[in-house]
């Protein structure tokens, strides 16, 4: 027979979790307190540890959103300026054009 931490005596059907809460109950006096002290520090050491480890990946988390964030945004930036690059040498290259027609006699400018 099991009991819990508040002395009420369980079956020994409870879910693992469970059973590691508590002590058995040929354990008495301060060796059952002892016990369940490392017990409960244990768990309290378990658990500040998982706190910590879920604060780490949140931070890595964010960290990598945001470092998706900006070079998409950089990716976002070079291709728009790529095509004003580009609507830029399409605008000179016509303006050449029609200059070079102008030269050769090709076109007429309306004076």
């Amino acid at each position: 027979m099991l009991y819990d931490s508040s002395g009420s005596s369980r079956g020994d059907n409870l879910p693992p979790i469970h059973k590691r809460r508590m002590v058995w109950s040929s354990s008495s006096g301060p060796e059952a307190f002892f016990s369940m002290n490392s017990m409960i520090c244990s768990y309290d050491s378990e658990a500040r540890k998982f706190e910590m480890a879920k604060e780490r990946f949140e931070k890595a988390r964010a960290d990598a959103e945001a470092k998706a964030t900006k070079a998409q945004q950089q990716a976002e930036a070079e291709v728009a300026a790529e095509k004003a690059e580009r609507q830029k040498l399409a605008n000179e290259s016509l303006r050449l054009r029609q200059k070079s027609k102008i030269m050769h006699g090709w076109l007429y400018p309306i004076l």
